[in-house]
């Protein structure tokens, strides 16, 4: 009897979305290196959801453009046309423009923005807000330690200017207060993640955020939580099938890989090669990470900030559940 209630409900709120031209908005907002690309491939292979033309515009986290200007540790190019599109070769572009963003959808019941940015930003979720407070939020949070290590593990596969690992952590530690994306890859500041989801909960009614687990969503739960993350959305799923996207790869020749990142050669043998030639390429020029994070050689000080910091984040969530 439940299921057949929740069909209903599904049908009938589609016939309302067509006949008012309503559009639902939804916004997976990180964090980063913890699902995002994987929940956002699954949700949009589902005929009712409109995906960016660009994974991640980035739209309203504009109190980070400038810094994403001023950095080295991001790609992220300006998209301030639909004709710049071509010239991006990227699944994540700065977008400025109100007008512009809204033409990177088609007209579907359901538009999905996955700009993980958006979850470390200080004012998107206001912006949000503002634009619509009956917005759903995905929020998708892993072990905040393993979570920083892959996306140093993916900063040096792009070839951003990264030292150890465990260097960048007390690099960026020392100065933490100070850290930004103009001055540091932020795998400490990302990572903490309660501030960043409280936005979210001060906002919004918890009713419209669904939080996951990078873990379980890998894990044998992984058809439940996707299944529940359909209804939570107002969709139908029948069989769900998780593909981890972005696993961990590392540059076979690291030097090259920098020089080829910071002259922008990379960019330009993506705007000339078809899908097939990049995947060849990528497995020669990459090799499955075989540098194991070892937790020993991260500062006790540091280790207690990410478990302190995750430990008040999860009673943050379970508090509404």
């Amino acid at each position: 009897m439940r299921i057949l209630l929740k069909l209903f409900y599904l049908n009938y709120q589609k016939y309302i979305y067509q006949m008012v031209g309503f559009m639902n908005n939804v916004f997976l907002v990180g964090a980063a290196k913890a699902g995002t690309t994987t929940v956002e491939s699954v949700l949009s292979s589902n005929p009712d959801v409109s995906i960016s033309l660009v994974k991640e515009p980035n739209f309203y986290c504009n109190d980070l453009h400038k810094q994403f200007d001023e950095s080295v540790f991001n790609n992220l190019k300006n998209l301030s046309s639909l004709e710049d599109y071509s010239n991006i070769h990227s699944h994540a572009a700065i977008v400025r423009n109100k007008d512009v963003y809204e033409q990177l959808y088609k007209k579907n019941e359901i538009r999905l923005d996955a700009s993980t940015n958006y979850l470390y930003s200080a004012v998107a979720a206001k912006n949000i807000y503002d634009d619509d407070q009956n917005a759903k939020i995905i929020i998708i949070l892993r072990d905040p330690l393993k979570r920083s290590y892959s996306h140093w593990l993916m900063d040096r596969r792009i070839g951003f200017p990264v030292g150890s690992y465990y260097e960048e952590l007390e690099k960026e530690y020392s100065n933490i207060t100070d850290a930004k994306f103009s001055n540091s890859p932020l795998y400490i500041s990302r990572s903490l993640y309660y501030e960043q989801v409280k936005r979210y909960f001060d906002l919004f009614p918890r009713k419209n955020i669904k939080v996951i687990y990078f873990e379980e969503l890998f894990s044998d739960k992984y058809e439940y939580i996707m299944k529940d993350l359909h209804w939570f959305l107002g969709l139908e799923c029948d069989e769900v099938i998780v593909d981890e996207k972005n696993k961990a790869m590392v540059p076979r020749f690291e030097k090259i890989n920098n020089i080829m990142q910071v002259s922008g050669i990379k960019v330009f043998v993506r705007s000339i090669l078809g899908e097939k030639a990049k995947q060849l390429l990528k497995g020669l020029v990459y090799k499955k990470n075989d540098i194991k994070l070892d937790a020993s050689l991260v500062p006790v000080e540091i280790l207690n900030k990410f478990e302190e910091d995750y430990k008040k984040t999860k009673l943050l969530v379970n508090s509404g559940s």
